[in-house]
Formats: structure tokens, sequence, C-alpha cells
């Protein structure tokens, strides 16, 4: 039986080396090369087969959850651990509908990782609670008030962007500045997961922010 291998993904070589020791230290198996962006990993995964992945859904190059999808479509089924930068239940439900087995936050402490990736390595599931209940629920498209916490701003500026406004006619139809445009729409994106227009028209229209016929053609 050949021993088990590892691949860990992360954006950054802190966060990578971090995550590398501590797959040595559980003596998990054996490491294939650290990946820092998407097209790397994806070929990484088809190179060496792991058994195991640790993936980082912020990697460049290429949307992480596409790289998800394309394992899920394969015919190994690695465990697989995402991490993110302030996970929010959009993306971490979308990732476990992709097939992952565990998520966590990367500002969790050394221990918590420790354990989550020894627990996943093992095939144990281990998302964060919020996530756990909605995924129990089993479709998030049926559940949208579950993620959608939005406030009047993100609420209006979410209308504006569906109808196709750019920063500064948003700015100029609410009377704010074009950065406080950028920052809205920042904390939005990275609030719900939403990566594309396709996504926002999408998110806005089943959180009945708007109507479909309100919204640009896409």
């Amino acid at each position: 039986m050949r021993q088990k291998t590892v691949l860990v993904t992360a954006r950054d070589v802190f966060t990578g080396d971090v995550l590398c020791d501590l797959v040595e230290h559980e003596h998990i198996g054996k490491l294939c090369p650290l990946c820092h962006n998407g097209p790397s990993a994806l070929s990484s995964y088809y190179r060496y087969s792991p058994h195991y992945i640790i993936l980082d859904l912020q990697l460049p190059g290429i949307n992480s959850l596409d790289i998800l999808e394309e394992i899920h479509k394969g015919r190994s089924h690695p465990q697989i651990l995402c991490h993110c930068q302030k996970l929010n239940t959009m993306l971490g439900v979308k990732a476990v509908h992709f097939g992952a087995t565990g998520l966590i936050d990367k500002d969790s402490n050394l221990e918590t990782y420790r354990k989550v990736i020894s627990k996943v390595a093992y095939g144990m599931k281990s998302y964060p609670e919020e996530i756990q209940e909605l995924v129990k629920k089993n479709d998030y498209e049926k559940h949208p008030q579950d993620y959608s916490k939005l406030t009047r701003m993100q609420k209006q500026i979410l209308i504006l962007i569906t109808r196709g406004l750019n920063n500064s006619q948003m700015a100029l139809n609410l009377k704010i500045s074009v950065k406080t445009v950028e920052y809205h729409k920042n904390k939005l994106k990275t609030k719900f997961g939403l990566t594309s227009m396709a996504e926002i028209v999408s998110f806005a229209v089943r959180n009945g922010v708007c109507e479909k016929e309100e919204t640009l053609c896409l």
C-alpha cells in the first residue's frame, strides 16, 4: 500500500510553511511540493493524485471552487480541507457542495488547525457550526435568509450593481464618494463569497433585493 500523499496549497509562504509543519508533526503522510496558485495546485493534483488536499480558497490564477469542482468530477476522492481568510457561509456551503471534507478560517489558532487537519485526514467532517447547520438543510438556495444579513447601504449598492452602474455612477446616485462605493462592494463580495457579476445578480434575485426583470442581461 503506497504512502498517503498530502498536497498543501496556500497563497502566502508563511501559511504554507505552517501547514506543512503541522502535517509533518501529525505524521499524516508524504508532502507534495507546496503550491501558491491555482494552476500549480491543479497541475499537482493531476500529477500526484494526493489522498489529502489542504486547499486555500483564495488562490490566485484559478477560482478555487473551480478546482474543487474539477476534483469532485474525478475518479479519486481525496479528503479536502479548505481554509480561507474570513470564511463566510455562502463560500463555505459552496465548498462543501463540491466535496470539501472540512473548513477552517485562517484566523483559527494553531491548536485548532492541528485538530482539524488531523480529523479531516481520517475522513471525519469538520465544519464551523453555522455552516454545519446550513449543510444539514441540504440546499442553501432554498434558505437565502440564512445568508442575507445585508445593511441598507449594501442593499442599495447591490441594486445598482445589478443594473450595470459603474462606481462613479453609483457614487453620484447615492451621494457618497467612489471610495465608499468600493469599500461596500468589497464588503459584499467578501461577506457573501461573490466572485462574478453572474453570482452577484443571482444572489440579489434569490434574496429578494430585486426582480430578475430589473437586472442587466447577462
